[in-house]
C-alpha cells in the first residue's frame, strides 16, 4: 500500500523535481513512523 502510494504521488509529479523530492520525503516520514510504531508493539 505504501508503495502504491509512493508510485502514485512519484508519476503525478514526474515533471516537477521539487515535488517529486517532496513525495518522497513524505513517503520516508511515513514509513520511519510506521517503523517506530511496529517497534514500539
Amino acid at each position: 500500500m505504501v508503495l502504491a502510494l509512493f508510485l502514485h504521488e512519484n508519476s503525478l509529479s514526474k515533471n516537477n523535481e521539487e515535488m517529486s523530492i517532496k513525495a518522497r520525503l513524505k513517503i520516508h516520514v511515513l514509513v520511519s513512523g510506521i517503523m517506530a510504531l511496529a517497534k514500539s508493539y
